[in-house]
C-alpha cells in the first residue's frame, strides 16, 4: 500500500534508492542484483523520496518486502504492486493486476513470468469470493501465493488472519509465520550448510503483548486434506480446537521463516540508514524468494506447494528422511 502523511496526503510506498543501497551493501559480491519495478494501481503514486514522509508504516512494509525478497532471490525481477489505501477492493485490484497486468512493457513482461506472490497485509479471518477466484487462477497457473500469518501473537487469543487463512484442498495461500534463529560463531555465509544454527523458536517479543508470530484455527475455512491427513498437523489443530472451543478448521501458519532481528535500509523524515525490524512481514517475502529459487532450479513452478510441504513434514515426523529436520528458516 502507498503511505500517507499525518494530514492524509498520499505518498510513495518506498524509495528505490533505499532498496538499491541495501542490495549494493548487503548482497554477496558477484551475485546478480534483483531488478525492482513498481506497479501503482487505484491512483497510488509512483515510488520516490516522498515515502520518507509516511507516518502509517507503509514505507517500512514495502521496503522490507522488496529488500527481503531480493535477499533470497538473486537476479530476480521483483514487482511491487500496490494500491492507494488498505481496503479490500483495492487489494483485489492489486491481485488482479498481478494476474492480468496492463501497465507498461517492462512490468508486463516481468509479471507475465510471475512465479510467487507475497502479501504482508492481513485482516480478521474472513472470506472474499473475488480473492478466492484469484487464488484459484494463480494455482492453475503454477503461481505460489504466500501471506504473512500476522503479528498479534496469541493476543487476545490464537486466531488466524486473512488472507493467510484462505486455503483449500487444491489451491490457496501458503501462510508464513515468524521464527527466531540463533546462530553460532561458525555459521556459514556461503550456503555450505546449516551447521551454524543453534536453536530455532517461534518469534515473539513479549508474551501476551500482541507482538509475535500469529496463528490459530479458522472458523471460516475447513481443515484441508493435507492438514487432516498429517498426524502432526492434525494433532496441533485438534489440540488447539479443544482449548479454544473452535471446531477443527484450517490451521495457520503452514511454514515459518526468519521474523526477528533483521535490518532494512530505510529513509524516514528524520534519518536515513539501517533499521531493525521484526514480524511475519519479513518471513513471507523471504520464503517467496526461496520459492523462486526452487522453481528456477527445477525448471518448472511448484505452484500450490502446501500438500507437498505437509507430506515432507509428515515423513520427517514419522521418522523418515533420517529423522532430521526437513527445513530450516
Amino acid at each position: 500500500m502507498a503511505g500517507s502523511e499525518a494530514n492524509g496526503t498520499i505518498v510513495a510506498p518506498f524509495n528505490p534508492s533505499d532498496v538499491s543501497t541495501y542490495f549494493a551493501n548487503n548482497l554477496p559480491a558477484g551475485e546478480p542484483k534483483p531488478s525492482v519495478y513498481a506497479y501503482p494501481v487505484c491512483g497510488a503514486p509512483n515510488p520516490g523520496p516522498s515515502s520518507a514522509k509516511d507516518v502509517t508504516g507503509a514505507n517500512v512494509e514495502s521496503t522490507l518486502d522488496l529488500e527481503m525478497a531480493g535477499s533470497t532471490a538473486p537476479g530476480a525481477s521483483i514487482v511491487e504492486v500496490y494500491a492507494a489505501t488498505p481496503c479490500t477492493s483495492e487489494l483485489n485490484s492489486a491481485f488482479a493486476s498481478v494476474l492480468s497486468p496492463s501497465y507498461n512493457t517492462t512490468v508486463n513482461n516481468a509479471l507475465s513470468k510471475v512465479i510467487a506472490i507475497s502479501n504482508s497485509w492481513g485482516a480478521t479471518d474472513c472470506n472474499d469470493s473475488t480473492w478466492m477466484q484469484y487464488e484459484m487462477e494463480a494455482s492453475a497457473r503454477g503461481i505460489t501465493v504466500l501471506a504473512s500469518s500476522g503479528d498479534n501473537g496469541n493476543t487476545p487469543s490464537p486466531a488466524p488472519s486473512f488472507p493467510a487463512s484462505m486455503s483449500y484442498d487444491d489451491f490457496g495461500t501458503l501462510a508464513v509465520g515468524g521464527s527466531c534463529t540463533e546462530l553460532s560463531g561458525t555459521a556459514s555465509s556461503n550456503g555450505s550448510g546449516t551447521t551454524g544454527i543453534v536453536t530455532q523458536s517461534v518469534w515473539f517479543n513479549t508474551p501476551q503483548a500482541g507482538n509475535g508470530s500469529q496463528g490459530g484455527v479458522s472458523k471460516i475455512f475447513s481443515e484441508p486434506d493435507w492438514q487432516s491427513t498429517s498426524s502432526d498437523a492434525n494433532g496441533v489443530i485438534t489440540g488447539a480446537s479443544s482449548i479454544s472451543g473452535v471446531p477443527a478448521g484450517r490451521g495457520t501458519p503452514d511454514i515459518a521463516g526468519n521474523g526477528a532481528n533483521m535490518c532494512i535500509f530505510l529513509s524516514t523524515a528524520s534519518t536515513t540508514g539501517y533499521y531493525g525490524v521484526d514480524g511475519t512481514s519479513i518471513a513471507s517475502p523471504l520464503v517467496a524468494g526461496q520459492i523462486s529459487v526452487i522453481d528456477h532450479s527445477l525448471g518448472k513452478p511448484v505452484g500450490f506447494v502446501n500438500p507437498m510441504l505437509y507430506g515432507l513434514g509428515q515423513e520427517q515426523y514419522s521418522g523418515g528422511l533420517g529423522a532430521k529436520p526437513v527445513f530450516y528458516s
